[in-house]
């Protein structure tokens, strides 16, 4: 049988990504402000890695992200990076 996963698991930050959300790899803090974290969560095998990345434009915020097992991140990271480069903020009409 299986057990449901936790609810709340320790993360922590991965290295050259300390502390708060920083501002996007080529961005600044200016409008629209972006901001991106990558961490892991867990240990052993069940060890999870993610990045998120976040826009702030007119007061909302949107975002999207990569998790994957720790063993399988480098091999997905690409697919993130390709949402990087094409995320576009569109206008409404």
């Amino acid at each position: 049988s299986c057990a449901p996963a936790p609810r709340h698991r320790s993360c922590t930050a991965s290295p050259g990504s300390p502390g708060p959300p920083r501002p996007a790899t080529g961005s600044t803090w200016s409008a629209p402000t972006t901001a991106e974290f990558e961490y892991t969560c867990g240990e052993g095998d069940d060890k999870r890695h993610g990045v998120w990345r976040g826009v702030v434009h007119e007061g909302k915020v949107y975002s999207f992200y990569l998790t994957a097992s720790d063993a399988k991140f480098a091999e997905s990271k690409p697919i993130f990076d390709e949402m990087v480069k094409s995320f576009q903020l569109t206008g409404s009409s």
